[in-house]
């Protein structure tokens, strides 16, 4: 089977609390909530197959990207579920089974896919964490293990059909270096891919260790500074940003994915980065006029979306 590009977008839109409530009723969002058309130009521009959302209410998703592609179903999925999933039509297999994590609050959709006309199964865990609003970074931690808990554990029931191939993907509400990513009996995200091939597999050191360090790569680590090296020229920093007085980091890296080990080395980095706008919209403002004021136009949403490009077989 020949290696195909699959291009990957996440991106929380940050409806208002009012929405889901809204269209549970059956009144239409107004126009302005609808985020106009470059929804569709950022999935048609970066020419995307995989598109999870979060905080996406309603159905003028379906309305606005049908033509090009459809969502994957689940129970409440377009009510306030946190997450949806959309795919490219003709590009995959239609999912077999889809788990989902109806008693986490919704914050997990899990299922496995396959390119169509054959090529390798793999896993997609689209998610949207628990928030720093309202947490402690111990209460965050309490309400995020089970999340990984049951990634593990629906997994290792696939472990014959997608053999622990995972893309993790969506709002971790956590930057690279922060303690639910790397806590090793959490997700155990690890930046440095060298050292995941030392101490994974048959390596004899590895299986004399206590524990058994089931890792993850974290290639949000290669975003954190400004410096495009492909376009000698500045890159955000972030997809969040939050200027407080008693916060020094004001530019927050909390959207993306994190993989298992078979994908790390399959990454494209030419392909992959912060979106900052469409053809013809921007998501940044040139200018703030007040500290607290985002740098991304409320009207947009307060993330800016990721995109990540991958080798599938």
């Amino acid at each position: 089977m020949v290696e195909k590009e699959i291009n990957i977008l996440t991106w929380n839109i940050q409806s208002t609390g009012a929405e889901p409530k809204a269209e549970k009723q059956g009144y239409r969002i107004s126009d302005k909530r609808l985020k106009g058309r470059f929804i569709l130009d950022a999935a048609i521009e970066n020419e995307i197959d995989i598109i999870v959302f979060q905080e996406a209410y309603g159905i003028y998703l379906n309305t606005l990207l049908g033509n090009i592609y459809y969502e994957i179903k689940y129970p409440d999925n377009s009510l306030g579920s946190g997450v949806r999933i959309f795919l490219k039509a003709g590009e995959f297999d239609e999912p077999l089974e889809v788990f989902t994590g109806e008693k986490l609050g919704n914050k997990l959709v899990f299922l496995y896919l396959r390119r169509t006309n054959g090529g390798e199964i793999f896993n997609l865990a689209a998610i949207h964490l628990h928030s720093k609003v309202g947490n402690t970074e111990r209460q965050q931690l309490w309400k995020n293990n089970p999340i990984f808990n049951e990634i593990r554990e629906i997994e290792n029931k696939l472990a014959n059909v997608s053999f622990y191939r995972t893309i993790m993907v969506g709002d971790f509400n956590q930057n690279p270096y922060e303690n639910d990513l790397n806590d090793r009996f959490m997700v155990n995200a690890e930046r440095d891919r060298n050292l995941i091939e030392i101490f994974k597999d048959n390596n004899p050191v590895y299986k004399t260790e206590r524990f058994d360090f089931n890792f993850w790569y974290n290639p949000m680590w290669n975003f954190v500074g400004d410096y495009d090296t492909k376009n000698n020229d500045y890159r955000v920093t972030g997809t969040y940003f939050r200027y407080t007085e008693d916060e020094s980091t004001m530019w927050n890296l909390i959207d993306g994915l994190i993989v298992r080990p078979y994908f790390m080395r399959r990454i494209i980095y030419d392909k992959s980065k912060i979106i900052v706008g469409t053809n013809s919209v921007s998501f940044l403002k040139t200018v703030i006029t007040s500290k607290k004021e985002s740098l991304i136009p409320d009207d947009i949403s307060d993330h800016l979306p990721v995109k990540f490009t991958f080798l599938i077989n």
